[in-house]
């Protein structure tokens, strides 16, 4: 069953859900059906479209417990759905042990239902874990409850990650390759209509610090996909716009398809030898999703057809 005949039978037993119209595709023009969920594609986004109709559901058909609540959040952007969360009564403190009970379990048996956290990480034995799923298990440890997914919230100052950081616990923020530079170009894009101060800066820079996670590459897979590329991009198929300083080879920079943040592995076939606009465009541009798809297809494609 679909999403949009789950919708469906869901209105037909009298829960009013969304009226929202019909979705167009942008640039065809093309009727993908009805909306579900402001902003999605029917057929699209079922993990946005399933957080949004199931609560509602629940609550709808009073199968919720009382100590429940359905809080709506505000969309940080105007093409996203309005999002449903449950929340619950956290307790004033969490037991280390019991963080480390949650621990052992996610490394037995993953993280689901909840879901991987793209913006910060819990930090133990140096490895990285999804603090609102270690914490949720660390809760249903101590109280046998099960804490649904999405009842916690992820943010810097929220409760969640004080009673892991009360706990003993490091929750650090994972940082993108570019992600810096990223936050300076939409800071410098904000102010873009301001008069242009030729004086702006200063000569003594103020420094900052901060707790980042990085990811140890192999070397044999940078060498191995930069001998695939033999000099050329593969994303645009052109040669790099200068030559290297230190090896005097053509200048090119190897990008994980799938983020290392984000899980993806340090494999050849999930790396690809870019030249720095390629490069960017993969981080930055409002086509980087379709345009990492397809750098994946051609990566698919050598390893098709190279002899085993």
């Amino acid at each position: 069953m679909n999403v949009t005949s789950a919708a469906q039978t869901l209105l037909e037993r009298g829960m009013p859900i969304y009226n929202e119209g019909r979705y167009t595709k942008r640039g065809t023009g093309e009727d993908m059906g009805p909306m579900v969920c402001k902003g999605y594609a029917p057929a699209s986004n079922i993990q946005a479209c399933l957080v949004d109709i199931l609560p509602k559901a629940l609550l709808h058909f009073d199968l919720l417990p009382d100590e429940y609540v359905l809080e709506s959040l505000s969309s940080t952007h105007e093409a996203r759905a309005r999002r449903s969360r449950i929340s619950i009564d956290l307790p004033e403190t969490v037991e280390h042990e019991s963080v480390l009970e949650a621990i052992n379990r996610i490394d037995a048996d993953g993280i689901a239902p909840h879901r991987k956290n793209h913006t910060f990480e819990l930090i133990h034995d140096g490895k990285g874990y999804p603090p609102l799923a270690v914490l949720a298990f660390a809760l249903e440890h101590e109280n046998g409850e099960v804490i649904p997914a999405g009842a916690l919230r992820g943010e810097d100052s929220s409760n969640e990650f004080r009673l892991l950081r009360s706990a003993g616990f490091s929750i650090s923020r994972i940082h993108r390759e570019g992600q810096a530079e990223d936050e300076i170009q939409k800071e410098a894009h904000s102010r873009s209509a301001q008069p242009i101060d030729e004086n702006a800066g200063s000569d003594r820079p103020e420094k900052r610090s901060s707790e980042v996670t990085q990811y140890d590459r192999d070397q044999n897979v940078v060498r191995a996909v930069l001998q695939r590329a033999n000099g050329l991009c593969e994303g645009c198929r052109m040669e790099s716009g200068f030559i290297r300083k230190s090896t005097g080879e053509p200048y090119l920079e190897v990008h994980h398809i799938k983020f290392l943040s984000d899980g993806g592995p340090d494999r050849a076939w999930n790396a690809v030898a870019l030249c720095p606009n390629c490069h960017r465009r993969c981080h930055y541009a409002d086509d980087w999703e379709a345009f990492n798809d397809s750098l994946y297809e051609k990566v698919d494609a050598v390893h098709r057809s190279a002899p085993s």
